[in-house]
């Protein structure tokens, strides 16, 4: 009987001494400064995991801020903090659980890469992501996400960033659900070529609905909510920030390709039948002011088929362009009269003609 004892206490004092692995639990919960840096800084995927947010958490109390030259300030001064590393890849669950984390100074989105990944519920505020050398994309939630969805987030942080594809929520995403995700922080793309969004850089095959962006956007192909939007069916989104580009700007968007010809199969039973794929644009607006060599009001650069778009206008002031953007050449004959009220250019209205 004593050396069952005896075994029974050496196993539980191995169990409190050894480090227990994330993989060992189906949640794991942050509700400090450390416990957000060390789960920062691991190897794990979190594959199968769900990560809850328990406290609000500031890093950094000061403010961080940008200067004439777009560089990255703190406390209205160039002496920075020390940057802190984001999660390199992510397929978990994390609830933010309506909190907020403030105070971060990152490289690369709080998460670099999520594949079959969930991000909801989830705050950010007074941060900066300063992101140079990197060709592909950058967000301040996700940098790039696929098979993914995005729920629920509010972000109100700085993004600096060279990269292809650059957004103040997400950079690129492919194949992903993005619903109630608010970008209210300015965003600042430095590489020529590049496309950016308030909200999102480039999403691709993606169903995006009741989304927005309220911050400033500057860069190279701007748009105001999305930069390239590739056959995603877009719905209740809009942008009220200011845009300012060196080359194409779009209220909305910089390219807008909502339809591919594709098909998608499904299935009455056993049978097979294909039907063409909901890539459609409606109940979106975009009412801020737009500064670039070429505008488009609702999108400068469109392809596909115009009917696809319904319900969508754009309200706002135009500069230092010729505002010849191909979306407008496309809608000078559809012009849909609202009485009572502004003239906005619609589709689902329009009489053919």
């Amino acid at each position: 009987m004593k050396k069952l004892l005896v075994v029974f206490l050496c196993l539980i004092m191995l169990i409190i001494l050894c480090p227990i692995s994330y993989a060992s639990s189906s949640c794991y919960t942050i509700s400090n400064i450390d416990e957000l840096v060390d789960f920062l800084k691991s190897d794990d995927n979190f594959s199968g995991i769900t990560v809850v947010l328990k406290n609000n958490i500031t890093l950094y109390n000061d403010d961080f801020s940008v200067g004439a030259n777009n560089e990255p300030l703190y406390n209205y001064c160039s002496d920075l903090p020390e940057t802190m590393s984001s999660l390199v890849n992510f397929n978990g669950t994390f609830d933010g659980n309506g909190y907020t984390i403030s105070g971060l100074y990152l490289n690369d989105g709080l998460f670099e890469n999520c594949n079959g990944a969930t991000i909801k519920n989830l705050n950010i505020s007074n941060s900066i992501v300063v992101n140079k050398n990197t060709y592909e994309s950058c967000g301040m939630l996700c940098s790039y996400g696929k098979n993914s969805e995005f729920i629920n987030c509010k972000i109100d942080a700085i993004v600096i960033s060279d990269a292809n594809n650059v957004g103040g929520v997400l950079g690129k995403t492919e194949s992903c659900t993005i619903s109630g995700v608010r970008n209210y922080g300015d965003v600042y793309a430095l590489a020529n070529g590049s496309a950016v969004g308030g909200a999102i850089g480039c999403a691709s095959n993606s169903v995006i609905d009741n989304s927005c962006n309220q911050g400033t956007v500057s860069g190279y192909n701007c748009g105001g909510f999305i930069g390239q939007s590739l056959y995603n069916k877009l719905t209740t989104c809009y942008n009220s920030g200011n845009i300012t580009g060196k080359a194409n700007c779009g209220g909305l968007a910089y390219n807008l390709l909502p339809y591919d010809n594709g098909t998608e199969i499904r299935y009455n039973g056993d049978r097979p039948y294909k039907i063409k794929p909901d890539r459609s644009v409606k109940y979106c607006y975009t009412v801020g002011e737009l500064i670039g060599e070429k505008i488009g009001e609702f999108c400068y650069s469109y392809s596909g088929d115009i009917f696809e778009i319904g319900y969508s206008y754009f309200v706002g002031d135009l500069f230092e362009a010729n505002s010849d953007g191909y979306i407008s050449l496309q809608y000078d004959s559809y012009i849909w009269q609202n009485t009572g009220s502004s003239d906005y250019e619609t589709s689902d209205n329009i009489l053919l003609s």
